[in-house]
């Protein structure tokens, strides 16, 4: 047994060559001719690696060598640099073994481990959870995570933040979500776990520590959806008399670092947009702005509209509201998805505009004048597969049920490579100007409930010209 003189990931042309040692599992396994191939992975990377026998000898052992996938081997060879015709673009290079070590013979895997998992239970996944984290991608994604965590420890600590660690055993506390409890050895008496180090910090910020962060760990007892689960990890901040740009610039270098740390170049300062425009442009709070598809009125333009909801609405004081998603009808979603997604947040009318610019497929189209047609056609620029959404009600209602409907629509578009927008295209803004509070549309509230709910948490404080409201 010998020591590796190299991760795989060190391979390179410098080596070519020179005599190395490597170990890892054998990830792929086949003979040409006399010759034996294996591919070897570590935790890292890959390599091929070139058994050539000397002798008979030698080519009997390679002949009855028994070798699953996944034992665990040691090589010693030189590097050398694979003939042009076998060469792949990222796989130059190869090591001609002199010397083969086998630590641990691999029993029969469970599941097919070098392809995909297709009909392969969960609990078999999570069983052989070993084997699973063998996988690059996840290997890959386990190590950035500590490389940006190292990344955010270093920005913070230049910036004189002070790392604490906080308690995870504690009382109760009333806060957004259930608590998960811990019994004791005392009869009715039970810890609580922190959803978030919230009273914690405000204790650090009144004792002294102007600048306090830690990598924190909160637990929520809450059904898991796709953006929360029961225990996650936060960045967790806290500073005295500080401004908001105080804030923001801290927040830019973090995490112009952390995209750095995984070969992404984002720009800082971030632009700033107004929470009033994100709502009306882009109908959410947290606007993608790598593509355009913005929101317009168009209760000028149907005002004598003779459709009975365009109708009621703007003699309600309401508006109506349209987003033109250019090429959209090429995506093919479903008018029934899309007005399923419409429903559960106020409704749409969709407007699949594919075949003919003159003869829209609606509903509404025998409602409309020629003039309206004419109007709307000139105002939204509607050409020939072009997908328009209609949205009307009052308030921001219309434009957060067009907001989701755009975002699916393109998402749609992304996947099927209708529209070009690069996966390496990272847009950061920061919304202002967000109120603490809205008032509940009408359609969503139910008779029990409040009618104002929360835009932003409640440890916010509120600006300066709002203080006499209060």
């Amino acid at each position: 047994t010998y020591k590796p003189t190299h991760k795989i990931s060190e391979i390179s042309p410098y080596l070519d060559g020179q005599k190395v040692a490597l170990s890892g599992w054998v990830s792929s396994l086949r003979k040409l001719g006399k010759i034996l191939f294996i591919r070897l992975r570590d935790g890292c990377d890959s390599v091929q690696i070139c058994v050539l026998p000397e002798n008979d000898q030698d080519q009997s052992l390679v002949d009855n060598l028994h070798l699953p996938l996944e034992s665990y081997v040691s090589i010693r060879g030189n590097v050398k640099t694979r003939p042009k015709e076998n060469q792949q673009s990222s796989d130059t290079l190869e090591v001609i073994a002199t010397n083969l070590d086998i630590h641990n013979i691999a029993q029969p895997l469970p599941f097919n481990y070098h392809r995909t998992y297709i009909g392969v239970q969960e609990e078999t996944l999570l069983k052989y959870r070993y084997l699973e984290l063998r996988q690059p991608y996840l290997q890959k994604n386990i190590r950035l995570r500590s490389k940006v965590t190292k990344v955010i420890r270093d920005v913070l600590h230049d910036l004189e933040f002070t790392e604490i660690e906080t308690p995870t055993l504690f009382k109760s506390t009333p806060e957004g979500a259930r608590e998960f409890v811990v019994a004791t050895r005392d009869t009715g008496k039970f810890y609580s776990l922190p959803q978030s180090p919230q009273q914690f910090k405000q204790l650090l910020m009144v004792g002294g520590f102007e600048k306090y962060f830690q990598i924190a760990r909160c637990y929520r007892d809450e059904s898991g959806r796709k953006d929360r689960q029961p225990e996650f990890t936060q960045v967790d901040l806290e500073m005295s008399f500080v401004k908001p740009e105080d804030i923001m610039v801290i927040i830019e270098k973090l995490l112009k670092n952390i995209w750095s740390v995984s070969g992404h170049d984002i720009e800082a300062p971030f632009p700033k947009m107004k929470y009033d425009d994100a709502m009306n442009l882009y109908g959410t709070d947290r606007p993608d702005t790598r593509f355009k598809f913005l929101i317009s009125d168009i209760t000028e333009v149907l005002k004598e509209s003779k459709v009975k909801i365009f109708e009621n609405t703007i003699n309600e004081g309401g508006h109506i509201k349209c987003v033109n998603i250019k090429n959209g009808a090429k995506a093919k979603i479903s008018k029934d998805v899309l007005l399923s997604e419409a429903k559960d947040c106020g409704g749409a009318v969709v407007i699949n505009n594919l075949k003919n610019i003159k003869k829209w497929d609606s509903p509404i189209f025998k409602h409309l004048s020629d003039a309206e047609i004419e109007k709307m056609t000139e105002t939204m620029n509607l050409e020939k597969g072009d997908l328009l959404l209609i949205s009307s009600g009052h308030g921001y209602l219309p434009n957060k049920v067009l907001g989701k409907l755009r975002t699916l629509v393109v998402n749609t578009m992304i996947e099927k490579d209708l529209i070009d927008i690069p996966k390496d295209l990272f847009k950061f803004l920061w919304v202002v100007d967000f109120p603490l509070f809205s008032e509940k549309d009408e359609e969503t509230v139910l008779e029990s409930d409040a009618s104002f709910e929360s835009e932003h948490h409640p440890f916010t404080s509120p600006v300066p010209e709002d203080i006499d409201m209060l």
